[in-house]
């Protein structure tokens, strides 16, 4: 009886319009008629057009657009044992990866974000340094919508 009563309430919490808060990262595509070398440097003058999309690595032959390193925030998480408080920096930046698609070429824009101890951390635009890895934690659908409103206006930007 009791199983009956919960599945029914997860179908009414499902039914009421409740949508969950954290969402794995989907990359924004969109596709250029242009060979991979042609379309890497078409993004980055694109890019290069918004502060935060200013490309700080840009290579044609791997089909890389990168834009700079970025502190977002940290986050903090108490242990038992030992007892104490861990503290990471949340860094990102922007991304762009471009694949041959036929005789175009597919653009998969989106957000590389790590976590870094705050212990022998530095950052500049390019560069990291000490102890960080990628942030495999969900994002909100706000950062997705970022993701996809930066990326369509690289898509529909004027050279």
């Amino acid at each position: 009886m009791r199983f009956l009563f919960a599945t029914i309430g997860l179908c009414l919490l499902a039914a009421s319009g409740c949508a969950p808060t954290r969402y794995t990262q989907r990359p924004y595509r969109f596709d250029v008629g242009a060979p991979v070398h042609a379309t890497t440097q078409l993004v980055a003058r694109r890019m290069a057009n918004d502060s935060d999309l200013h490309p700080t690595i840009t290579d044609p032959m791997r089909g890389w657009v990168l834009a700079r390193w970025r502190v977002i925030g940290a986050t903090s998480s108490l242990r038992v044992l030992p007892p104490g408080e861990d503290t990471e920096w949340i860094v990102e930046r922007y991304r762009a990866v471009i694949r041959p698609w036929g005789t175009a070429s597919a653009v998969m824009f989106d957000i590389e974000r790590v976590r870094c101890d705050v212990q022998g951390f530095r950052v500049d635009a390019v560069n990291l340094w000490g102890n960080c890895r990628p942030d495999v934690d969900p994002i909100t659908l706000e950062t997705q919508a970022r993701i996809d409103a930066k990326a369509a206006q690289v898509q529909n930007a004027r050279p």
